[in-house]
């Protein structure tokens, strides 16, 4: 299994309790609710180890979830993400077998999602010969 497919998720900063819900019912392990970070539109010189800002300047406006996949599960979340009501179906389940204490995102917070979040795929260059 090749992880070669940079996927990009941008959201406003006031959808972050629905993109963590969304994004742990989308992860294959339990650390997809805090895949989504702040993006800072200033920030300082000084980045810790992960390269975010220590020191920020101005409040962040947006939240951003980057990694990187295998092309399957790309094509699927560019899938999932046309279709509101398939999202909500495949989260409904996720939750349903790993999550049964915790309440899925609602067909309305999947349509927002949807709506709100930009995605970016970037898949990997063909070698010409």
């Amino acid at each position: 299994m090749s992880y070669t497919t940079k996927v990009t998720l941008t959201a406003p900063l006031g959808l972050s309790d629905i993109c963590a819900a969304i994004a742990r019912g989308m992860d294959t392990d339990v650390g997809g609710a805090a895949s989504f970070r702040p993006i800072y539109p200033s920030a300082s010189a000084d980045k810790s180890a992960d390269g975010y800002p220590e020191k920020p300047l101005l409040p962040a406006t947006h939240l951003e979830a980057a990694f990187w996949a295998v092309p399957e599960f790309a094509t699927a979340i560019k899938h999932l993400m046309a279709d509101p009501n398939a999202l909500h179906a495949t989260l409904a389940l996720d939750y349903s077998l790993r999550w049964l204490k915790l309440i899925p995102p609602t067909i309305e917070e999947c349509q927002l999602f949807c709506q709100r979040v930009s995605l970016s795929l970037v898949y990997p260059q063909k070698e010409t010969i």
